[in-house]
């Protein structure tokens, strides 16, 4: 079987996917900046999508 990894490095040689993969690079980072937090806090997946907000944090999304 084929890993993920391999896939990647493989595909990265590939100019369009690579700059493609670098555009979302920032997004990666955010999702894994919330799935490291999540882990830390002891949440589901489907705990964090349900609980709501602090309303002060609400503000800062808005924005």
């Amino acid at each position: 079987m084929t890993r993920i990894g391999d896939l990647h490095e493989r595909w990265m040689k590939d100019l369009t996917y690579r700059q493609e993969y670098e555009a979302l690079e920032e997004e990666f980072a955010l999702a894994a900046a919330v799935a490291k937090a999540r882990k830390r806090s002891g949440l589901s997946q489907s705990e964090l999508a349900r609980s709501p907000l602090p309303s002060g944090e609400r503000s800062d999304l808005a924005q």
